[in-house]
């Protein structure tokens, strides 16, 4: 599952990871490797349902990381 966030961050996560990449650029996140990630988001014990969910998780990282820059 990938989501692409407006300020040129892509989230990428696959069912069964324990985390989520974030790529600063969406074309670094073509293929599936985790080359030229530069941060990763804790995924619940459960795992994700949807591409919403992914969406408001990875929207919610970048609020906060614009918060502490």
């Amino acid at each position: 599952m990938r989501v692409c966030l407006a300020e040129r961050y892509t989230v990428r996560w696959r069912r069964g990871d324990t985390v989520a990449y974030v790529f600063a650029e969406r074309e670094a996140a073509d293929g599936d490797g985790t080359v030229g990630a530069i941060a990763t988001i804790p995924v619940s014990k459960t795992g994700w349902t949807d591409v919403a969910e992914v969406r408001a998780v990875a929207t919610r990282w970048l609020r906060e990381r614009t918060r502490a820059a």
